[in-house]
């Protein structure tokens, strides 16, 4: 699962309503994405927000390159993780020693 956070830099907030069809611009449907889960607009630095699934890392930076390659919005994406997944990181031994200890 990953967040989709976009920023419109040409085309108006209105161009990313919902189509007849039910389909969004900002719904993942254009990205190969397996479907949308949540698509909200919003006002500040981004404009819409979009949860969608994803196939793997590797699929969702392929996406954001093709849409920021565009110029018309510019995406970042979120990788989202299940308390299962964070309960299973947590339990995950890693040696670690910061720069400059």
């Amino acid at each position: 699962m990953a967040l989709r956070q976009r920023r419109c830099r040409e085309r108006p907030i209105t161009a990313w309503r919902p189509q007849p069809n039910g389909s969004s611009p900002g719904d993942g449907r254009e990205s190969g994405a397996r479907g949308a889960h949540s698509c909200d607009f919003a006002f500040g630095e981004d404009d819409v927000f979009t949860t969608v699934e994803l196939p793997d890392n590797k699929t969702a930076a392929a996406v954001a390159l093709a849409i920021n390659s565009t110029g018309h919005t510019s995406v970042r994406t979120v990788v989202l993780m299940t308390p299962e997944e964070i309960d299973a990181a947590a339990s995950q031994t890693v040696n670690y020693t910061p720069p400059g200890a």
